[in-house]
């Protein structure tokens, strides 16, 4: 058994047909804040997992994998009708 961790930021728009590629001007770092003044409006989707050595979420990370979606689209909202 192992803790694991997934971040995912919905920054793509358009979303409808996922779309949005990651542009040559955007600033922002995955897993930071969001700065609207400062990074680009138009980056792609992001996401990033995380498995760690055990059960414990203070454990060693063992595994990591994430980066900009490339042509998909990631959902975070309420749900909506």
């Amino acid at each position: 058994m192992h803790f694991f961790k997934v971040h995912i930021e919905d920054i793509g728009e358009p979303g409808p047909g996922g779309k949005q590629p990651k542009s040559n001007f955007c600033t922002h770092t995955p897993g930071t804040p969001i700065d609207e003044s400062v990074d680009c409006a138009n980056c792609a989707d992001v996401y990033i997992i995380e498995i760690y050595a055990t059960q414990e979420p203070d454990s060693a990370i063992i595994y990591t994998a994430g980066g900009f979606i490339d042509a998909g689209n990631l959902q975070i909202h309420p749900p909506i009708n």
